[in-house]
């Protein structure tokens, strides 16, 4: 507060005005910036009821349970959304899908229990989606279909559990650039997680335990990459590439499986299973081999890997050519001991061999 009889200059004036300028320009500036970015985020989750049958075309937060449904249960109409299930039952009669995205990018499905269809999610032709912390059970067919050039999708932390097919799935031919992350599968009728006809997807830290097939299954998929997987109590091997090639498998582990930790062959219609990289895997208490290579394999490397306690070979490879042994794939520094056989088939494949 100015004193009494105090005067204010017309330079004193001009100042203020010029900072108080400035000031209100930064603010303004500032809110411009701030309203750009928001202008690209996604539209705000809010809660609303949906039926069966629906097709969603703004953010959505369930707040009810939804079915059993006769068909499709919720369809994702639109770009960049959210459905947020919140936790929320989504069931069906063994037919349809229970989450749709078709022709769909830049989405989020979350937090969703789907169980009872013929798919509990399914994407196709839809890219740059994000399906995390859903659980998918009871289906007819496959928990998760990423189909038809369904590519560079994330998905993480999510159960696919006691489907009639694959617990995830890539298949359709074209489906690359996906990222399957933390995710668990068990008790699935086949397989934990599946690819087929599809390259360059990646595979990191995911279970697949108690599978009526393989924990892993590749079918004429190349360039793909396997890393800190778990594959255990399957009933087939944990992890299998059948014409596949140039796929690269680091830091997995395999126990307890019904067939062989890790096994390569050729397709039925030839085509061999060639020049993967398989690095510091672990293979142990097997119910075959650690490790299993078939007739048809070539140019594979497989370095620093250990098989352990299997009941049969801790290696076993068929296959003849110029390589490690005598055989047409490379061996170096991988440990087998104490299986049931013997270390390696030929000898010479890991040490110590017993």
């Amino acid at each position: 507060m100015l004193h009494k009889g105090y005067r204010i200059s017309a330079t004193c004036l001009y100042l203020m005005y010029r900072r108080l300028t400035k000031i209100n320009y930064a603010i303004l500036l500032l809110a411009t910036i701030l309203g750009s970015t928001l202008a690209f985020l996604p539209a705000p989750v809010s809660a609303t009821t949906i039926v069966c049958g629906s097709t969603i075309t703004a953010s959505t937060t369930l707040k009810a349970d939804i079915g059993p449904c006769s068909g499709n249960a919720i369809t994702i109409g639109a770009n960049n959304i959210v459905l947020n299930c919140a936790g929320r039952t989504i069931s069906g009669a063994a037919i349809g899908s229970g989450i749709v995205l078709s022709g769909i990018t830049k989405a989020r499905v979350e937090n969703c229990e789907v169980t009872g269809f013929g798919f509990g999610i399914y994407l196709s032709g839809s890219s740059y989606n994000t399906i995390t912390r859903n659980t998918v059970s009871g289906n007819a067919g496959n928990g998760m279909e990423f189909d038809s050039s369904s590519n560079n999708n994330y998905v993480a932390e999510n159960t696919a559990n006691s489907n009639g097919g694959n617990g995830i799935n890539l298949d359709g031919g074209g489906v690359y650039g996906n990222i399957i992350s933390r995710n668990v599968a068990y008790s699935n009728e086949y397989n934990g997680f599946g690819i087929g006809s599809s390259s360059g997807n990646s595979f990191i830290g995911n279970t697949a335990t108690g599978n009526g097939g393989y924990g892993f299954f590749a079918y004429e998929s190349s360039s793909n990459n396997y890393m800190g997987n778990i594959a255990t109590s399957n009933n087939n091997a944990g992890f299998v590439l059948i014409g596949s090639s140039y796929n690269t498998l680091i830091g997995n582990k395999a126990s307890n499986n019904g067939w062989s930790g890790f096994e390569l062959f050729s397709s039925s219609d030839g085509t061999p299973s060639n020049a993967n990289a398989l690095s510091m895997n672990i293979a142990t208490r097997n119910a075959q081999s650690g490790f299993f290579l078939d007739w048809s394999t070539g140019s594979n490397k497989l370095t620093g890997n250990m098989a352990i306690s299997n009941a049969q070979y801790g290696y076993l490879d068929q296959s003849v050519g110029s390589g490690t042994a005598g055989t047409a794939n490379f061996y170096k520094g991988d440990i087998c001991w104490g299986n049931g056989v013997a270390g390696s088939s030929p000898s010479g494949l890991g040490s110590p061999q017993h």
